[in-house]
């Protein structure tokens, strides 16, 4: 185990050295600054996960506005004879 200890200071000591550490700060630097941008979108989808029936609501009456005139007109066209 001290073994082990020593050869992972060893390590860590030579990586910073060569300026490996340098780049590992720039990496969680970089996506530490994406944070806010991860937080935002995890509570929209939080929001809508827990609103899920306004979607649903907001859905339905997309479909109904878009399809409404079509199934009108099929179901004229059954009761008119014209579509069998």
């Amino acid at each position: 185990g001290i073994g082990v200890l020593i050869g992972a200071l060893g390590a860590g000591g030579g990586a910073q050295q060569l300026g490996l550490l340098d780049d590992v700060q720039g990496t969680i630097d970089k996506i530490n600054a994406l944070r806010p941008l991860v937080d935002g979108v995890k509570d929209v989808a939080g929001w809508l996960t827990s609103s899920w029936w306004v979607a649903a609501i907001v859905a339905g009456a997309l479909v109904w506005r878009q399809f409404g005139a079509v199934i009108r007109r099929r179901v004229q066209q059954q009761i008119s004879g014209e579509h069998a």
